[in-house]
């Protein structure tokens, strides 16, 4: 017992100083997007494709650092020992973003980058650059998607802050804390509103460019 409230307090215990946890955070940001990138490029993508134990080694690394990621985007803890509302924010903006661009100029590419595919064949009969683009627009359309998950754990860390803004209000006697308290949730408040709006309007863009596309597709088709 005296070992587990050892490690428990060892975990809990508010750090000496924020910036260890910053750079861990934005180093596990880092290692999401970078994974996600170093596949991407071709020379390794094909190799890969092809290599049965570099296959397996490219989707243990992206659960790795998408593991590493999410857990400290949802580390439940208040700041700070978890990450400020702030932080969340722009952890999972980047992240999203780097998606998002990525899935984009794979969608609108002219060139043929992987050639592994014709070694291993393709379904349906799709040429191998609207394969590709294909592939592009489902990443960019996931990335999409992912960004409006997000905004509903946003809502959660708003509402938590909010409580314990409410607690400290509730507990204060004075009147400036309770005015700063204030300020701090209607900024949370109209922070995830404003990135809520811009998730919306990311998700409405994609899929305008997805139907796009597709119409594109059958009329250079017929």
């Amino acid at each position: 017992m005296r070992c587990v409230a050892a490690a428990r307090y060892r975990l809990y215990r508010a750090p000496t100083s924020p910036r260890p946890l910053s750079a861990l955070r934005a180093a596990a940001t880092l290692l999401f997007i970078g994974t996600t990138y170093f596949w991407m490029v071709p020379r390794y993508h094909d190799v890969a494709i092809l290599d049965e134990p570099i296959h397996y080694l490219w989707h243990a690394t992206l659960l790795l650092s998408g593991l590493v990621f999410f857990w400290r985007v949802l580390d439940p803890r208040p700041y700070p020992l978890g990450a400020s509302l702030g932080t969340r924010l722009a952890m999972f903006w980047f992240a999203s973003l780097g998606n998002i661009v990525l899935g984009f100029y794979l969608s609108f590419k002219h060139r043929l980058l992987y050639r592994a595919y014709e070694e291993m064949g393709r379904l349906w009969g799709v040429s191998p650059i609207e394969d590709e683009r294909l592939g592009g627009l489902l990443m960019w359309v996931m990335g999409g998607m992912t960004f409006a998950a997000a905004m509903l754990m946003v809502h959660r860390w708003a509402s938590r802050e909010e409580s314990v803004a409410a607690r400290r209000e509730r507990q204060s006697a004075a009147l400036d804390a309770a005015s700063r308290a204030a300020k701090q949730r209607a900024q949370n408040r109209t922070t995830a509103i404003g990135v809520l709006v811009f998730a919306t309007g990311v998700l409405l863009l994609t899929f305008a460019v997805a139907v796009s596309y597709h119409y594109a597709g059958l009329r250079s088709g017929r």
